[in-house]
């Protein structure tokens, strides 16, 4: 649960930068840890 929260803040933060490349950035983080669980 924990780091669904971490993974949803690192995203807001991304939207609101509303840089794509960063948020590319956070689906592959996002995808490394979804594998790690």
């Amino acid at each position: 649960m924990s780091f669904s929260k971490i993974i949803q803040n690192d995203f807001k933060l991304s939207m609101k930068r509303g840089l794509k490349e960063n948020l590319l950035e956070e689906v592959l983080s996002f995808l490394i840890v979804a594998l790690l669980i």
